[in-house]
C-alpha cells in the first residue's frame, strides 16, 4: 500500500486515532484551519502551511509575490477562525544556485504582507534544499473562535467574494498561456496575490456558526465542513459567485466557469454558515453571497443545477 493508496483525509485520521489527545487546554487539535489554545479570556490560533516548488508554484513565479503568498496562505487560516494574525516562525529550504537577488526579492514580499496584517516574524530555521520550500507556522488569536464543526440542519451557507478566478490563473500559467489582456491579468493575479479576509472574519466570528476558508476548492471545503459538522448540504449552482473576468475566459476556453468555481482551489474567502438571514446591507459591505442551505446528513452533499438535484461529488485540490 502506498501513500496514494490512503489519500491526505485517511492520512489525518490515522495521526488522530495514533498519537495521544491532547491536554484539556487545547480546546481544537487536528482537524480544523488553526489549532486552538484557551488563554485566559482570549484563545490562540496556530497554524501552519508547506509550499512546495513544482507542487505549489514554479519557480519561475514573481518571488515577491510567492513571498507574500507563502504568508497570505497562513494568515487565511486566521481569519477563518475569527482570529487576527500576531506572530510568524518561518522555515524556508533553498537551493544552493537561487540567487540572492530572488531571494531578497521574495523576503521583501513576505515582509510586505507581514507589515500590511501586523505579522511579526519572531524566528525560524533555513537549509539548503533540491528544490525550494516553504513552511510558515503562524499565531493568531480571538475571543470567539468559529469551528468547521458546529453548522446546524437550517443553518443558510454563505461565501465571500467571488470563486474559480484563481484556479483559472493556475491553469493560463501551467498552460503558459499568454496574458496581457485585462482580464487574464485579473485572473493570473488572483492565483499568484490572494487577499485573506481577515476583515470579514473578525466581523463573521459574532454571528457565524461555522466557517472554513477555501482552500481546496468549494466542493472539497464544504465537504470537510459537512464531515465536521456531520451534516449534509444543498449548494444552489445559479447562485455561486463568479466574476465577469472569468466567465469571459471561460467563454474562449469554451468551458463552464462552475468547474472553476466549484472544484478550482486557492481562492481563499470564507464559506460559513449562520442561523439566520444575513441583512442585505452586510452582504453589500462585505461581498457576501447566500449560496444554499444546511441539511441533515442523510441527505448528503447536493447541488441544484438547471431544475435538477444531484450529489456533489468530492473534488478539487488534495496531494494524494
Amino acid at each position: 500500500m502506498e501513500i496514494k493508496d490512503i489519500g491526505e483525509l485517511g492520512f489525518i485520521e490515522w495521526v488522530k486515532s495514533n498519537f495521544k489527545t491532547p491536554p484539556e487546554e487545547v480546546m481544537v487539535g487536528i482537524g480544523d484551519d488553526t489549532a486552538i489554545i484557551k488563554d485566559g479570556d482570549n484563545y490562540l490560533l496556530i497554524t501552519k502551511d508547506l509550499l512546495i516548488e513544482d507542487v505549489h508554484f514554479k519557480i519561475g513565479f514573481d518571488p515577491f509575490l510567492l513571498g507574500r503568498k507563502s504568508m497570505a496562505v497562513n494568515i487565511s487560516d486566521i481569519a477563518s477562525m475569527g482570529g487576527e494574525p500576531l506572530y510568524s516562525l518561518f522555515g524556508v529550504g533553498f537551493p544552493k544556485d537561487l540567487s540572492w537577488e530572488w531571494i531578497k526579492r521574495f523576503m521583501e514580499g513576505l515582509k510586505n504582507i507581514c507589515e500590511e496584517h501586523n505579522v511579526f516574524l519572531i524566528g525560524g530555521d533555513t537549509c539548503s534544499s533540491p528544490k525550494l520550500f516553504i513552511s510558515i507556522t503562524l499565531i493568531g488569536k480571538t475571543d470567539k473562535p468559529v469551528l468547521r464543526s458546529s453548522a446546524k440542519e437550517g443553518d443558510y451557507i454563505y461565501v465571500t467574494g467571488n470563486l474559480g478566478d484563481s484556479g483559472a490563473g493556475l491553469y493560463i500559467l501551467l498552460k503558459e498561456l499568454s496574458f496581457e489582456e485585462p482580464h487574464l491579468k485579473y485572473l493570473v493575479e488572483r492565483h499568484l496575490n490572494p487577499s485573506p479576509k481577515v476583515k470579514e472574519g473578525r466581523f463573521l466570528r459574532k454571528i457565524a456558526s461555522s466557517m472554513i476558508d477555501l482552500s481546496d476548492g468549494l466542493s472539497i471545503d464544504l465537504h470537510n465542513l459537512c464531515r465536521e459538522s456531520r451534516v449534509g448540504a444543498l449548494i444552489y449552482a445559479d447562485e455561486i459567485p463568479v466574476s465577469q473576468e472569468l466567465r469571459k475566459f471561460c467563454e474562449k476556453l469554451g468551458e463552464n466557469p462552475l468547474k472553476f468555481a466549484i472544484q478550482g482551489g486557492e481562492d481563499y474567502e470564507l464559506l460559513f454558515t449562520t442561523s439566520e438571514k444575513l441583512e442585505d446591507s452586510v452582504m453589500e459591505k462585505f461581498s457576501i453571497k447566500l449560496i444554499g442551505k444546511i441539511e441533515k446528513e442523510e441527505k448528503g452533499i447536493r447541488i441544484l443545477r438547471n431544475g435538477r438535484e444531484e450529489l456533489l461529488p468530492r473534488s478539487g485540490w488534495e496531494h494524494f
